[in-house]
């Protein structure tokens, strides 16, 4: 192993080779951050295990670039760090912060098998444009677009447990079929939009809590959700709930225009 000083600053930078990875340690700061690396040569990126953060486009346009992993804890995946890797299939990270468009545009003909741990908040665009094969994930927040365009092996989705938060447009243009949600969920932006056919999965508790409209791509408890059993539940809990007033208000009007 090699030792390498690097522009004005006192790093030392410590390198395999070109195929493998380049980083450099700040041992006044005991951090370590990604600095250039051959992005046509590298094929596995080994991180050391003190690393911090992986900056803005660290790896960006790697297109050999097959692996990525190592590091106790990143507080930090930079926006577009891994950005177009087109021969990118695994990723086994602990991060904290998931950039901007970290993985847009990236994964290879089978798709990005993802590991990723401890993490609290999934950017914009993160994965904008990824084959994913397989993704392990636990978030509290996804961005807007977070998954825009995306094409998944498996359909389904579930929500990780303990989400909390869900941006505009987190799957629009997917190949999903079914998202399954998650009653920790406190707002799912505009999921419940009419532009999409996925269907919804969710229990009782979190549709009383979000109050949809009804539809029948909304699936509660296992059951279409019709706006005659909305008016048998809360008829029965003698409830005047507003939604149920309006989903009324709409089959009153359907069944006026047909008798005309």
């Amino acid at each position: 192993m090699q030792k390498y000083n690097w522009h004005k600053h006192s790093y030392n930078w410590y390198k395999h080779d070109d195929a493998k990875y380049a980083l450099y340690y700040d041992s006044e700061h005991y951090s370590t951050c990604l600095g250039p690396v051959n992005r046509e040569k590298l094929i596995d990126a080994y991180l050391f295990e003190y690393t911090a953060n992986i900056g803005e486009k660290a790896f960006y346009n790697c297109t050999k670039l097959k692996n990525i992993q190592g590091a106790k804890r990143l507080y930090e995946l930079g926006a577009e760090a891994l950005k177009d890797c087109k021969s990118l299939n695994r990723v086994e990270l602990n991060v904290i912060d998931i950039g901007e468009s970290a993985f847009e545009n990236s994964g290879c003909e089978d798709g990005i098998r993802f590991f990723l741990a401890h993490t609290n908040v999934v950017q914009q665009r993160a994965f904008k444009n990824t084959k994913i094969k397989d993704l392990h994930l636990s978030t509290k927040i996804f961005g807007d677009e977070a998954f825009m365009n995306a094409v998944f092996e498996d359909p389904i989705f579930y929500v990780p447990y303990g989400t909390e938060e869900m941006g505009n447009r987190v799957f629009k243009g997917t190949n999903l079929t079914d998202i399954y949600l998650r009653d920790s969920l406190e707002t799912v932006g505009d999921l419940f939009s009419d532009e999409y056919d996925f269907k919804i999965h969710m229990s009782n508790a979190l549709f009383e809590k979000l109050e949809p409209d009804v539809s029948n791509r909304i699936v509660v408890n296992g059951k279409i959700i019709s706006v005659d059993d909305l008016i048998d539940k809360y008829t029965f809990k003698g409830l005047n709930n507003k939604r149920l007033q309006k989903e009324s208000q709409i089959k009153n009007q359907e069944e006026n225009n047909i008798d005309k």
